[in-house]
């Protein structure tokens, strides 16, 4: 009985080790081999490590991608796309909506970020404290919030906050916003860049008004 239960725990025991292996290991302390530590190579900047065959190792630098300066004049521009720079604020512009880009502080997080709009009054606070008031000058559509996001932008922290124009007159044709807020010097409407010729609604509406007087004009008097 005690021989077949040895059997029964025999294959749970552990493998015995075999250092005969060990034996023929050739350990060289000399200075030719660089006493057996290992060479590290510092690379400074951004490169790229290739593992070849045979213990072939390729280091190379890796392409970076510098923003030039006309890169962030580019960036610039676009916060004033058919708008301007009114210092407290940039604002751009296309046919259907209205960016308003307020500086703030580079640590600024969104969670300390308040954007209210009370009628035409828009108020932006960060952490309780007020750091732009301005009046609406032209109307916008109407929502319970107004969409906005931080985004940097050629290396400074907006509050960035976008605005859909009024769209009860759309069928008119377009309306180009010379300014934002009444505190805001007008721009000139001629000078929008994405404006075509005659495609304002002031030029429309001059347009209509001169078509009708010609169609009354031309009409024969009738005798009553």
């Amino acid at each position: 009985r005690c021989q077949r239960l040895c059997y029964c725990l025999s294959p749970c025991l552990p493998m015995p080790v075999d250092y005969s292996k060990w034996e023929n290991l050739e350990v060289s302390d000399s200075d030719s081999d660089g006493g057996g530590r290992p060479e590290v190579t510092k690379l400074d900047g951004s490169h790229s490590v290739t593992f070849g065959s045979h213990d072939k190792v390729e280091i190379r630098p890796s392409e970076t991608r510098s923003t030039t300066s006309t890169g962030v004049e580019s960036q610039q521009v676009n916060l004033t796309c058919n708008g301007s720079d009114c210092g407290s604020h940039m604002w751009s512009q296309t046919k259907a909506e209205v960016t308003v880009s307020i500086p703030v502080a580079a640590s600024v997080k969104a969670k300390a970020v308040s954007v209210v709009l009370i009628r035409r009054r828009l108020v932006v606070e960060i952490q309780g404290v007020r750091v732009f008031c301005g009046d609406l000058v032209y109307g916008i559509e109407e929502d319970e919030f107004v969409d906005w996001q931080l985004q940097n932008v050629a290396g400074a922290r907006f509050v960035q906050l976008q605005l859909r124009k009024d769209q009860s007159t759309a069928h008119m044709g377009t309306l180009w916003w010379t300014r934002v807020f009444e505190s805001d010097s007008p721009i000139d409407a001629a000078s929008i860049a994405d404006r075509k010729p005659g495609g304002d609604l002031s030029s429309v509406w001059s347009e209509a008004h001169k078509m009708f007087k010609d169609k009354v004009g031309k009409r024969s008097k009738i005798e009553i």
